[in-house]
């Protein structure tokens, strides 16, 4: 029984630290926020980012290489997101965001997992 008990508190609590920000978006915070009560900073807020097509927020004034991305369809994808975090500058040649890159994947994973799990209101997606 006291198994049963222990086994079912893991699995209430694991979501819920799954569901933490990972370490690297602490080197997003001082540009960008997400959340129900986010807000446009330097950057863009970040709610509902994957899937989304780029410099697409209409109250955000975005770089002329966003612009042009946005126009030329780019979406902001798992593929595209990954390549964007490696090498910012590399991805979108003028973009002004002043961010030399990530280099571990699973980094990057992790990121990218934590950006997904925000709908663009804000709201915490279910996983």
């Amino acid at each position: 029984m006291r198994f049963l008990l222990v086994s079912a508190l893991c699995l209430m609590v694991t979501p819920v630290v799954a569901q933490e920000a990972p370490p690297a978006f602490n080197k997003c915070l001082a540009c960008h926020a997400i959340g129900e009560d986010a807000v446009n900073k330097v950057g863009p807020r970040l709610n509902g980012v994957v899937g989304r097509p780029v410099g697409s927020l209409d109250d955000y004034s975005y770089s002329q290489a966003m612009l042009a991305a946005r126009d030329s369809g780019v979406e902001w994808n798992r593929q595209n997101l990954t390549r964007f975090f490696k090498l910012p500058k590399h991805f979108l040649p003028g973009t002004s965001m002043a961010f030399a890159g990530m280099t571990q994947r699973a980094e990057i994973d992790a990121l990218i997992d934590y950006l997904a799990s925000f709908d663009a209101d804000g709201a915490r997606i279910a996983p």
